[in-house]
This record gives structure tokens, sequence and C-alpha cells, in this order.
């Protein structure tokens, strides 16, 4: 038992010396560097609804941006950008607004258009992911 003990404390007093800042530091420049864009003000609109009754939505949406460079280029095609979400929202029926499953559909069909008519306006793709930060429909 006290020969393991030592051998524990010896690993322990040699730990230090070993060379894991320099791994360290490698693997942190390798990770991407991902940048939230938060798009402001939150977007409020109605949905189709059955009957007399009117639907609404407040969605807050994030991109996910894999270059923090390109978020001057979203900021300028915001208006585009929140025009498309506009439309999109406004065209989805209730039941695809409350259900789960229907807002994942949602989720996918506006980072589609928005990665679409910002490649047809920058020729790249930037969005990585699109997020609702906030989904309250009523």
């Amino acid at each position: 038992m006290m020969k393991k003990l030592r051998h524990l404390s010896l690993i322990l007093l040699l730990l230090p010396s070993l060379p894991f800042s320099a791994l360290a530091e490698e693997g942190a420049s390798a990770a991407p560097s991902f940048v939230y864009y938060t798009m402001q003000p939150e977007i409020t609109t109605n949905y189709i609804t059955s009957g007399a009754k009117v639907g609404f939505i407040n969605v807050k949406v994030q991109l996910m941006l894999e270059d923090p460079t390109l978020e001057a280029t979203v900021a300028y095609h915001q208006g585009l950008l929140r025009d498309a979400l506009i439309n999109i929202i406004s065209k989805e029926p209730e039941t695809n607004i409350k259900s789960m499953a229907g807002r994942e559909a949602l989720r996918e069909k506006c980072l589609t258009q928005l990665n679409a008519l910002l490649e047809a306006e920058t020729k790249q793709i930037i969005i990585k992911d699109l997020l609702f930060t906030k989904y309250l429909y009523q």
C-alpha cells in the first residue's frame, strides 16, 4: 500500500512538468470560433388559423455563424432576412406553429431560405444554424 502511495505521489509531482499547456494551446486554436448574431427586434407576426380567431407568434431568432468576421455581412442584410422570416412564419398553419415537429420543420425551412438568400447576395453560405431562443404563440 505504501509503495502505491509513493508511486502516486511521484506521478503527482511530475505532472506539472509535462507539456500539457502546449497541447491545450494547440487544441484551443483548432476549435471553431462560432458567433451568435441576435436579430433585433424580435419578430411578431400572425399565422394562419382555422375560424375567425387571429393567431400571433413572437420569436427571437439567433443565427449561428461559423466565422465571426461575417457578422457585419449579416447585419447589413438583416432587413432582407427579417422580411424572409416574416413571410415564412406568416404562411404557416396553426398546427405547425403549435407542434414540436412543426416548429422544427419551420426552423429548418427558415435556415434553408436565409442561406439561399445570403448565397445569392454574397456567393457564400454564412449561417451554420438558426435558433429560436424565444417562441411564444397565442
